[in-house]
């Protein structure tokens, strides 16, 4: 059984994952995203917080952006 992580991983977690989607901006990387979107799938337990929705936000932002670019 996995124990919870210390106060404040989930929140790093997201912080990181929020950074990255930001150097995605600029240096596309297709792995990259996918990675960030691991993360989010692992942060499922605190999806009610705030600093996970805000997380959505962005990645919500991105899906509409890769499926432009996709079309």
């Amino acid at each position: 059984m996995r124990s919870r992580p210390p106060p404040g991983v989930p929140q790093d977690a997201a912080g990181y994952a929020l950074r990255a989607l930001e150097l995605l901006e600029t240096h596309w990387y297709a792995t990259g995203l996918e990675r960030v979107r691991e993360v989010r799938r692992a942060l499922g337990p605190w999806e009610h917080e705030q600093y996970v929705r805000d997380l959505d936000d962005r990645l919500y932002a991105w899906g509409a952006v890769v499926s432009a670019v996709a079309r």
